[in-house]
């Protein structure tokens, strides 16, 4: 009995601050993007955990600089994006990018249906995607049938939908690694 007890008690507590820190860490790379690309910028509406309609953050940039931060972070290629020509004027010549951040380990169909059906709280983003922040998350194969089957539908409305996975996060990174930081030129021209 007394071994049952050890076992028990040496699995690890949940850890409920584990979301938080995925998310903010995520929203600090978009941050970093944003100082870097004129016109880019992020906006984070809520706290982290409370009801935010699938929506962490919101990235508003330029139709080229969304286009290139999408396929940056999901792997897709600019052709496969709907034509977002019709949405320029909105913004001031801006798409909005929505982003919810996942960190669980699994991305089931369910998710799927609930991250299409927050496109429409979402009415004014062109663009929908996840960012998943756990390495060894498991997309499951119903779930990738029903993001194909919610990206064609939405592309039909000139809206695309999708996920980026950890490999996403770390190709934003490195193309933020190689913008130039604007503060950097900054300090040249004071000396």
């Amino acid at each position: 009995m007394s071994d049952d007890k050890s076992k028990k008690s040496k699995r690890k507590p949940y850890d409920n601050e584990k979301p938080k820190r995925s998310e903010l860490r995520t929203v600090n790379v978009f941050n970093e993007l944003a100082i870097r690309i004129k016109g880019m910028d992020v906006k984070r509406e809520t706290f982290t955990n409370a009801s935010d309609g699938g929506r962490d953050f919101v990235v508003s940039a330029k139709t080229d600089d969304a286009i290139q931060l999408t396929c940056d972070l999901t792997g897709a290629n600019p052709e496969d994006l709907p034509d977002f020509s019709r949405l320029k004027t909105k913004g001031r010549g801006k798409l909005q990018v929505r982003i919810d951040v996942k960190s669980g380990k699994t991305f089931s169909a369910d998710m799927a249906d609930d991250h299409s059906e927050d496109t429409t709280k979402n009415a004014r983003c062109a663009i929908h995607l996840l960012a998943f922040t756990n390495e060894d998350i498991v997309v499951t194969d119903e779930a990738k049938e029903r993001m194909d089957e919610h990206r064609e539908a939405h592309g039909k409305r000139g809206v695309y939908i999708d996920y980026a996975d950890v490999n996403g996060l770390n190709r934003l990174k490195d193309r933020i690694a190689t913008l130039p930081d604007p503060d950097d030129d900054n300090e040249e021209k004071k000396d």
